[in-house]
This record gives C-alpha cells, structure tokens and sequence, in this order.
C-alpha cells in the first residue's frame, strides 16, 4: 500500500460522478472550447458513450444533476451496436443480457467558441450511403472525390468510417456535426 500524501498534496479532494448508468461508458467528454477555456465555466459537462447507447450523458457539476439526451437516427434500419457485440461469456453483473445497444456511434465531442457541441456520429445505414459517396456522383467534396466506395452492398464504409462523414480536403480526420447548444 502505497504512503499517504504529505504536505499541500492533502488539500487536493477528488469527487467522482458516475453520470451515466452502470450499464453504459462515457467514451469521451467535454467541458469548453479547447482554444479558449474560459468558454462554458460552470457549464454543463457533454458526454459521448460511443457504442454503448443512443442517449448522451449531460451532468450540471453546480446542481449535480444528470440528464440525457437521445441522439436522433437519420435511418431507421441503422444496425445495433449488439449485431457486432455480443454476449460471449456471462458478466458478474448483468448475466447473457446485451447490454450494449446503440444505433448511434457518437464520440469525440467538441465545443466551439459560442458554446455550441458537436460531435463525431455515425447516425445512417450503411444501406444508404449519401450520393457523395459514388464516384459517378461528380461531387468536388467528400468520399466519391478521395475514391470511389461502389462495392456490392453499396454501403462507402470502409476502415472504420461510416458513410455518414465527409473529409476535407487536405485533412486525414473525418467529421459529422450534430450540434447541442448550452444554455
């Protein structure tokens, strides 16, 4: 067992919200504008449960009150996030019951200087991809100009992308805007 501290590292007090719900994880989160972190003080603190469930976390820090907000789906026959998770041993806790059970892959959330929140979401079908994602589209933007995505399922995802999000040009990230506004 390691010694405890001593000295001013005694005055240090760590509170630990669980905001979500035993069953889901907070993939990521965010709390201001990363260029300007005076954005947001005391303001509600934005969460992203990737795979885990449709509803992202919202914790008020000054209040301590937890809320959700249910990310909508663009395509109604979006797969599960359980069709590529399944059980494959019992868990202490929940027993053979999928747990996990999303539609929406959302992570990597951001906040910009008007306290607006996006974030990374897979919310389509691969069924449905948008017309950017062929090559016959003759779009100057998005998937079809990097390279074209026919395959036979006619589903542009490929290496982890989803066919909802577009490249800028010059960028090796990729993005998808579904935006929350703080109060």
């Amino acid at each position: 067992m390691p010694p405890r501290p001593h000295g001013v590292e005694r005055n240090l007090v760590v509170t630990v919200y669980d905001w979500l719900s035993p069953k889901y994880y907070i993939h990521d989160l965010i709390v201001t504008d990363r260029r300007k972190p005076t954005v947001n003080a005391f303001g509600l603190i934005y969460g992203a449960a990737e795979l885990s469930t449709d509803d992202l976390p919202i914790l008020d820090p000054i209040k301590i009150t937890k809320t959700t907000m249910r990310v909508p789906v663009r395509d109604q026959d979006a797969p599960s996030s359980a069709l590529a998770n399944p059980v494959v041993a019992p868990s202490p806790y929940f027993g053979t019951e999928q747990v996990w059970d999303s539609r929406v892959n959302a992570h990597n959330p951001m906040m910009d200087q008007d306290g607006r929140v996006y974030f990374t979401a897979q919310i389509r079908s691969p069924k449905n991809p948008p017309a950017y994602c062929a090559a016959a589209s003759g779009s100057s933007v998005g998937e079809g100009r990097i390279r074209s995505r026919e395959r036979p399922t006619g589903s542009c995802r490929t290496r982890g992308r989803s066919p909802c999000t577009t490249r800028r040009p010059g960028s090796s990230r990729s993005s998808t805007r579904a935006s929350a506004r703080t109060t």
